[in-house]
């Protein structure tokens, strides 16, 4: 996966990307069956669903209000996570990006 900067110019663009990425690992993720990854994939969705639907409608929150829910899972999960480090940090910086917008 290449590197990807994610700004508030280019904040829809990476939804899309990461939301891709993500259901395509999803998908392969079906053939192996690893429960912790699904779990991970899961919880990246459903932010990255929720950021997509916010920016296309115009009813973003406040900015206090904005869901930082993946950012609060990776810090419970930590080490247990098996997203790959890469995919994980996308959308921390989204989320990140999102909530300072």
């Amino acid at each position: 996966m290449k590197t990807y900067i994610v700004t508030q110019e280019n904040l829809p663009q990476a939804v899309q990307f990461a939301l891709r990425e993500c259901i395509a690992r999803q998908d392969l993720n079906h053939e192996q069956e690893n429960p912790v990854l699904a779990r991970d994939l899961n919880y990246g969705i459903s932010a990255l669903r929720l950021i997509e639907s916010e920016l296309q409608t115009g009813n973003t929150r406040l900015r206090h209000q904005r869901s930082g829910t993946f950012i609060r899972y990776v810090i419970d999960e930590g080490a247990g996570m098996a997203l790959d480090d890469e995919l994980k940090k996308l959308i921390v910086k989204i989320e990140d990006v999102y909530k300072r917008f």
